[in-house]
């Protein structure tokens, strides 16, 4: 039972630094393709569009909050940033569903 407790507790390792290469990758495709997306449906006056470039955008911010907190864990030992981060990501998507409820516009 003391193992599984020092689990918990313990922060985890630094990951190698090519491990970041997906994020980078996820980071850029999903900004690139929200803010296309975005553009595109406010051209066309759709909603939808631009509804679906906007949860692009914040799987961008997504991609870019996993790869900010490997490289602070790898270089600064700081393993604390990641969990942080995604709590700040978690309050932005509760901000932008609660403004989808209530109809407001997306733009």
């Amino acid at each position: 039972m003391a193992y599984a407790a020092t689990q918990v507790t313990d922060p985890p390792g630094a990951r190698p630094a090519g491990s970041t290469s997906a994020g980078r990758a996820s980071t850029t495709m999903m900004a690139g393709g929200g803010l296309a997306k975005k553009r595109l449906g406010a051209r066309l006056d759709s909603g939808a569009t631009t509804g679906e470039g906007t949860q692009n955008l914040l799987c961008a911010y997504l991609a870019g909050a996993v790869l900010i907190g490997l490289l602070a864990n790898t270089l600064l030992g700081w393993w604390w940033l990641d969990p942080a981060v995604g709590l700040l990501i978690a309050g932005l998507a509760i901000r932008e569903g609660l403004e989808a409820w209530r109809g407001e516009d997306c733009c």
